[in-house]
């Protein structure tokens, strides 16, 4: 339940299947099997048999006494009951797998034990352990190892596998599952978001002077404010204006699949005299200065899809009153971009660039279940000098839906 063929890609339970696929080492005992010395050329042994390496008996078979079954080492791998119910609930497993099980078409399994080295050895009349080779040629055992099957002779046994191979399961009980909260949807949505937005100044004393910065994560507002302190000489308000920046960003989640920029950047450049003298409180020689001042907004939302079920859906992305030149990308769970539906070759592989404000959309293909990604990156910025004033402020939308 917990394997590729039933995890949805990307999904946390890639996590717990890590988890659960650390092995624990343990030891299984060897096991020795009296043979009936009277069985005729071509008959099964009745001993458990290696995939690979059909045991049968040889023309000569009297001459073996016993047959004794190893392993060099061994380990097990288990999944905890409780975490299978809640891997089901969790909708980190495809929906076809959800069904099979509630209809009980599947069974799980909870433990597997693996070995390494599994072996056959052969004993004759002197305790001797025969080697394949020897148990062949003096007709003890036919030889009936399979082609390519890693088994072969080697030193310390007559057959050996060169593998590690399952030899036992642990199926969970087959109403485990019944009665339980199951996830049904076939598809999921999740968002996040950052917003940052900085303010700075320059060209001269009293402007707003070193960079700022806020940041703020999904549903919150980033803000900041700043006014310079230029002032002329002689008379502080003479010619004088006040550099200013601001700017604030929000994103925020607005329904299922949907996001919502709101941004507001704005500056206001600065400016004041120096004079060659101050008479009775008047300007003599006056020289003017210009401050800058700059503002930015960083804004990033993402919408995270998990496909369910089977089959290859069309994400259909649609936005509107986003900066242009704001970028939207969707990336499967490898980070691999998706095509525009209808586009083929490396040119469909890019980012779609918002040329304008207008409502628009497009539609990409997806890879069948897995999580997906539709990110959208802007940057606004203003930056004026010198009693000028710039203002950006707007509202976008994002949404995503499953076709």
């Amino acid at each position: 339940m917990l394997g590729p063929a039933c995890l949805v890609p990307g999904s946390e339970g890639e996590g717990i299947q890590a988890e659960i696929g650390r092995a624990q080492d343990i030891s299984i005992p060897s096991f020795t099997y009296a043979v009936d010395r009277n069985l005729q050329a071509g008959v099964d042994l009745a001993v458990p048999q290696i995939d690979g390496a059909h045991l049968k008996a040889g023309p000569n078979f009297k001459q073996v006494t016993k047959l004794e079954l190893a392993t060099d080492a061994a380990w097990a791998t288990m999944l905890d009951e409780n975490r299978a119910a809640d891997a089901l609930q969790s909708c980190q497993v495809k929906l076809s797998c959800v069904e099979r099980l509630t209809r009980q078409n599947y069974r799980v399994v909870g433990t597997t034990i693996v070995a390494r080295g599994l072996n056959y050895k052969m004993f004759n009349s002197q305790n001797q352990a025969l080697s394949l080779d020897v148990a062949v040629g003096t007709g003890a055992l036919a030889n009936t190892l399979g082609a390519g099957s890693g088994v072969s002779g080697s030193a310390d046994a007559t057959v050996k596998s060169a593998e590690p191979r399952v030899v036992g399961v642990r199926l969970m009980p087959v109403d485990l599952f019944q009665g339980r909260t199951t996830c049904m949807s076939p598809v999921l949505f999740s968002a996040s978001g950052r917003s940052v937005v900085t303010v700075t100044g320059g060209g001269g004393r009293g402007s707003i002077g070193a960079y700022a910065k806020d940041e703020a994560p999904l549903g919150r507002q980033a803000s900041l404010q700043r006014t310079g302190s230029e002032t002329s000489e002689c008379d502080d308000n003479f010619e004088r204006r006040r550099s200013d920046a601001s700017a604030v960003a929000k994103v925020e989640a607005v329904g299922e699949g949907a996001l919502r920029f709101t941004y507001t950047v704005a500056a206001g450049g600065g400016h004041y005299v120096t004079t060659a003298g101050c008479l009775a409180g008047h300007v003599v020689g006056k020289t003017g200065h210009d401050t800058s001042a700059t503002a930015t907004a960083d804004m990033t939302g993402v919408v995270a899809v998990m496909v369910r079920s089977e089959g290859t859906p069309v994400l259909r992305v649609s936005y509107a009153n986003l900066p242009t030149g704001t970028t939207v990308r969707v990336v499967d769970w490898r980070n691999e971009p998706l095509h525009p539906a209808g586009v083929q070759g490396p040119g469909g592989t890019g980012p779609v660039i918002v040329q304008s404000q207008e409502q628009s959309e497009t539609r990409f293909q997806t890879r069948g279940p897995g999580i997906y990604r539709v990110e959208t990156t802007f940057q606004l910025d203003v930056s004026v000098g010198g009693n000028v004033g710039n203002r950006k402020t707007a509202t976008g939308d994002v949404k995503v839906s499953v076709e």
